[in-house]
């Protein structure tokens, strides 16, 4: 009785494995800023691809090439695997873009991947979701509105920057000092 009851037990923790493979991809849905690259994760959970992901084409939106990563954990004596691909997308238009639902292949079998759906607007700083226009503003300006023609006068450019972001500039501005003719 006792090994039947076994038994029985280990058939249904079996059992309950089998349906834990999931892929979706993270994060399933929001903005994308046109014309930037971001990244689109298609994570495998409790699953491995069998062979190169088949990721179908998407108008306006470009794939690059993926870089991957595994990660395998144990907590109260349950083990979960996750294994992902990371894709490098650029939107190259400014309409919403879906990436259909489409079926891939794993070590489990044939696995449904839902759709997912993005908004594409101004490219964004970093992860702050600010476009660079919230951050910095930039402006010309000569002492008076009317000069001579060959009269030499200054120039002052004024770079305007958000505090917490003036540590994100790629480098110190530099006016080189020829001529500037107008």
């Amino acid at each position: 009785m006792r090994s039947s009851l076994l038994r029985f037990l280990l058939l249904l923790s079996l059992a309950g494995t089998g349906f834990a493979q999931s892929v979706r991809w993270d994060p399933p849905g929001g903005q994308l800023g046109f014309n930037q690259v971001s990244q689109l994760s298609l994570v495998f959970e409790d699953c491995e691809p069998d062979g190169d992901p088949a990721i179908p084409s998407v108008d306006g939106l470009q794939f690059g090439r993926p870089s991957q990563s595994s990660q395998t954990s144990i907590v109260n004596f349950k083990m979960s695997r996750t294994f992902s691909f990371v894709f490098p997308v650029r939107p190259a238009r400014r309409s919403g873009i879906t990436i259909p639902a489409f079926e891939i292949k794993t070590d489990k079998g044939a696995i449904k991947v839902p759709a997912a759906s993005f908004t594409v607007g101004d490219a964004t700083v970093g992860s702050s979701g600010l476009s660079v226009d919230d951050i910095a503003s930039a402006k010309l300006a000569a002492p008076r509105s009317t000069v001579w023609a060959g009269e030499v006068f200054p120039v002052t450019y004024t770079l305007d920057v958000v505090r917490r972001y003036f540590h994100s500039l790629g480098s110190n501005l530099d006016w080189p000092g020829t001529p500037a003719i107008a």
